[in-house]
């Protein structure tokens, strides 16, 4: 055999083998128990370098070997990271020496394993690791403005404009960790702000810079992203929900109130509020805010993670501001009304959100929802039920449902249904008979039947179904005892009054 071949056999099998070594099960054992060795030594004098050796073997064999693994464990990569964390919580100068490291040689890291990886797995185990880096080292040093960390999120910043739009489909780990930097703390909400964030995230959502003045066509251009890709955008929509609740709203307010807050809001106390920014007023309350407001609902009607605090913010900035309150409503029903009725689930929990505000705007707000605007011909919620009776039984359902779910949760709705006690009535009425059709039901069917999630419009006879119509009847029953009550006070009214009360609640009247 000449001496060549016989050289480059010997390499090939060399290095057959030494891949074979590092590969392996034993190895990746062999690394783990090494690494984590240290974590035991508290009383020795060098217990902070060997901390420090500790994390750099671990990151190092994280980065360059297991992320590269094509049989990688989900549960092997879990444990490092949570052997990384343990070091770095009890150690600050491990934790510092991390934080540098990422901010200088490890920044290369940031777009293949956060971005550009296939593996959502490694993304996820990536975007944990710089999470529990970043608020470990907060947590000994006390503050997030140093070089090291500042340096981080000014690159991850940046990825916005540069890298992201390149590969959105891998980008929902990316928003999750800026979303994990400003939950933080205030104080981490502000340097956000500081280096942009928030306008470059408005822009990445809907391609119209914030600052700009905005021309009419921008509010009304083709959407920057399909539905396929905006499904990896919840994070994103919670990190503008979260920058935008850290801001005090107060001096936007059209009308004067007690509280500063919406009573129920506990993500931020009055007393940790910034000063709103410019370019969060810009957005809030200038020309934008109906393409904001639009690209937030038609969210909310896919996202479940993060749906209670987007919720929270759109009713934190309604509370007593009319202008944004109107908007907020207009975009809700007009979705209530077009959307397939399989997308009301979170729309309805939103609605019961803003129904239930209590401040001098609630009466508007329930009127608008209840009875609807024939300018903008937007049926209320009591004229969906009669008017899809046939054609789309759910969304009437899921109607009902949700008058019924807001009056449980603030009697002022239960007080405005009292004005309109005839539809309410139809309505009841309606589902009764709805779910008297169907002769026989097992609870077991719920499991595979929803009047929410159904891709129908045929209404299903649910559990849920009959304790809605249970409620529904409560309610009527506390009508005709408050209606019989007035009667039995009220001695004075004359016959002929009366006759027109009991007309009102004649269902004959209503064309079906």
């Amino acid at each position: 055999m000449p001496a060549p071949i016989e050289r480059s056999i010997r390499e090939d099998n060399l290095r057959f083998m030494q891949n074979r070594d590092v590969f392996s099960e034993d190895y990746y054992k062999f690394m783990y128990e090494l690494t984590t060795a240290n974590t035991y030594k508290h009383r020795s004098s060098d217990y902070k370098e060997l901390c420090r050796e500790s994390v750099n073997l671990a990151i190092q064999f994280l980065f360059n070997t297991y992320f590269h693994v094509r049989r990688r464990q989900r549960c092997v990569m879990a444990d490092w990271v949570d052997a990384i964390e343990a070091v770095i919580t009890v150690c600050p100068t491990a934790s510092e020496w991390l934080v540098n490291y990422l901010s200088s040689d490890g920044l290369r890291y940031l777009k293949p394993y956060l971005l550009e990886s296939s593996s959502r797995d490694v993304r996820q185990n990536f975007s944990q690791l710089l999470e529990k880096t970043l608020s470990s080292h907060i947590k000994h040093s006390g503050s997030s403005e140093i070089n090291a960390v500042n340096g981080i999120v000014t690159h991850l910043v940046e990825m916005l404009v540069r890298d992201v739009p390149d590969n959105v489909k891998f980008s929902s780990q990316y928003f999750w960790s800026l979303l994990m930097f400003a939950q933080m703390g205030p104080p981490q909400c502000k340097q956000l702000f500081k280096l942009g964030t928030f306008e470059a995230c408005f822009q990445f959502l809907t391609g119209v810079p914030l600052l700009e003045a905005a021309e009419e066509g921008d509010k009304n251009k083709q959407k920057q992203w399909t539905a396929s890709q905006t499904r990896e955008f919840g994070d994103l929509h919670a990190l503008l929900a979260y920058l935008i609740l850290s801001c005090d709203t107060k001096p936007f307010m059209s009308h004067n109130t007690v509280d500063e807050r919406v009573p129920s809001t506990s993500t931020f106390p009055s007393t940790d509020l910034e000063k709103m920014p410019t370019q969060v007023s810009t957005l809030l309350y200038g020309p934008l805010a109906s393409l904001y407001i639009s690209e937030t609902i038609s969210a909310c009607r896919e996202m479940n993670s993060s749906l209670s605090l987007i919720i929270e913010m759109l009713a934190q900035v309604s509370f007593c501001c009319k202008s944004f309150s109107i908007l907020v409503l207009e975009e809700l029903m007009k979705q209530y009304n077009s959307v397939s009725s399989s997308e009301l689930k979170n729309l309805s929990t939103l609605l019961v959100e803003l129904l239930c505000i209590s401040d001098p705007l609630q009466n508007d707000r329930l009127k608008f929802v209840i009875e609807g605007t024939k300018d903008l011909g937007v049926d209320g919620l009591l004229d969906l039920v009669q008017n899809n009776q046939n054609s789309d039984s759910c969304r009437a359902y899921q109607a009902v449902k949700c008058l019924v779910t807001a009056s449980s949760k603030c009697s002022a709705v239960k007080d405005h249904l009292i004005l309109e006690p005839t539809k309410w009535q139809w309505a009841v009425n309606w589902l009764k008979s709805k779910m008297s059709e169907s002769s026989y039901w097992s609870p077991s069917t719920d499991s595979v039947l929803s009047n929410e999630d159904s891709s129908t419009r045929t209404f299903q006879r649910t559990t849920s179904a009959q304790v809605t119509l249970d409620e529904a009847n409560a309610i009527l029953a506390e009508f005709e005892s408050d209606k019989d009550t007035a009667m039995d006070t009220n001695n004075d009214t004359d016959e002929s009054q009366m006759k027109v009360d009991e007309k009102d609640w004649d269902l004959d009247s209503i064309d079906p």
